[in-house]
C-alpha cells in the first residue's frame, strides 16, 4: 500500500517539474566562465565539476530557494488538517528550530552552473579571473550522457540533464502550491487505506517524499537580482547524507574533494564527452576575455586544441567585445 502512495507522488513530481521544464527548451549553446586552469583541466580530462549544493561558493543560493518553500508551507500550514500538520511540521523540522526543508532532507545534490549568454560583465568579473578567463561554450544536445525527451533532475550516474533557473518569485511560489494542494489530497485519500503499522509509518514517509521534491525545487530557486545571469544547471541526485542522521557511505561513491581555504569540497566528475567522439566535447565557441584582447591566447589557444584532437572540429574562438579593465 505504501508503494502506492510513492508512486502517485512520483509520478505528481514529474508532472510538476515538466510543466515547468517543457517551456523551457534547452539552448543550443551554454557557457561556463572559467580561468586558464579550469580551461585546460576541462580540455584535458572532458569532465565538469559538480560542487555538492551544501558548499556552494554563495550559500544564499540554496538557502533563497530554502526560505521561499519553507515560508509557503508555514503558511500553507494554517489551513490544513492535523494530518497534514503534522507531516509539514516534519518536512521543515520545526522541533530542530526555525524552519527549514534542509533538515528533512536525505539526498545530496551536486550541480554544475551554465550561462546562455557567453559575453557578460558580471559574469567575467565573478568567475573568469576579473576578465583574464575564458567563456567554454558547449552543446548541451551534442552531449553523450544528454537524457532525451522532457529535462528533469538526473537520478543516474551517467545522465546529463540541465535545468533552468527561476527567477521569478511569483512562478516559484505558484510552483510550490501546485504542488502541495494536489499532494495534500493524495496524502489524505492513501492516508485513510492503511491501517496497523503502516498506518503509524504512514506520516514520516510522506514527509520524507514531500521534502524530496521540494527540495529539488531550491536547486532551481534564485533571486531576481541574479537574473541577468541567465542560468542554467546540471543537478545530480544522490540518496546520501541527512542533517540530522550523518552520511550513507554508499553515496559517496565516486566523490572527490577539493581545497578551498580549510574546507574540503565535495565534487562529481560529469562525462562531458560529444556523441559524435568520445575523446572531444561538443565545444561550440570558446570566447576569451576582454582583458585577453591584446595578447597572443588566441593563437595559444588554438594551437593547443589542435593538439588535444579539435583540428576537424575546431570551436569558434573570439575576444569579448566589452570594454573592460581592471581599477
Amino acid at each position: 500500500m505504501l508503494e502506492s502512495f510513492i508512486n502517485k507522488m512520483d509520478k505528481l513530481e514529474q508532472e510538476i517539474l515538466e510543466s515547468y521544464f517543457n517551456k523551457n527548451r534547452v539552448p543550443d549553446v551554454l557557457y561556463q566562465y572559467t580561468d586558464e586552469n579550469g580551461l585546460k583541466g576541462i580540455l584535458q580530462s572532458k569532465v565538469f565539476w559538480a560542487t555538492d549544493s551544501e558548499y556552494l561558493n554563495d550559500e544564499s543560493e540554496i538557502e533563497y530557494g530554502n526560505a521561499l518553500i519553507s515560508n509557503v508551507l508555514v503558511r500553507h500550514q494554517a489551513n490544513v488538517s492535523p494530518l497534514l500538520s503534522e507531516i509539514y511540521d516534519d518536512v521543515i523540522g520545526i522541533r530542530y528550530g526555525s524552519p527549514s526543508i534542509r533538515r528533512s532532507w536525505d539526498d545530496d545534490l551536486y550541480i554544475v552552473s551554465f550561462s546562455q549568454l557567453g559575453d557578460d560583465l558580471n559574469q567575467w568579473g565573478r568567475y573568469a579571473s576579473d576578465g583574464e578567463g575564458y567563456a567554454i561554450g558547449i552543446n548541451p544536445h551534442e552531449l553523450y550522457r544528454k537524457i532525451k525527451g522532457p529535462e528533469a533532475i538526473s537520478y543516474t550516474d551517467e545522465g546529463l540533464s540541465f535545468i533552468k533557473v527561476s527567477y521569478n518569485e511569483a512562478e516559484q511560489t505558484g510552483l510550490v502550491f501546485d504542488l502541495i494542494k494536489i499532494a495534500d489530497t493524495i496524502i489524505e485519500e492513501e492516508f485513510q487505506f492503511h491501517t496497523g503499522r503502516e498506518k503509524e509509518l504512514f506520516p514520516g514517509i510522506a514527509a520524507k517524499k514531500m521534502s524530496s521534491i521540494l527540495y529539488k525545487f531550491a536547486m532551481f530557486y534564485k533571486h531576481n537580482g541574479f537574473e541577468s545571469e541567465n542560468e542554467w544547471r546540471v543537478v545530480k541526485n544522490r540518496w546520501g547524507s541527512n542533517v540530522m542522521r550523518g552520511i550513507n557511505n554508499f553515496s559517496q561513491r565516486g566523490v572527490k574533494h577539493r581545497a578551498r581555504g580549510s574546507l574540503k569540497i565535495p565534487y562529481l566528475e560529469l562525462d562531458f564527452t560529444a556523441r559524435y567522439d568520445r575523446q572531444l566535447i561538443p565545444i561550440e565557441e570558446i570566447r576569451l576575455g576582454p582583458l585577453l584582447r591584446n595578447t597572443d591566447a588566441q593563437q595559444q589557444l588554438e594551437r593547443y586544441l589542435h593538439t588535444l584532437g579539435y583540428s576537424k572540429r575546431m570551436p569558434i574562438l573570439a575576444v569579448s567585445s566589452i570594454p573592460y579593465r581592471k581599477l
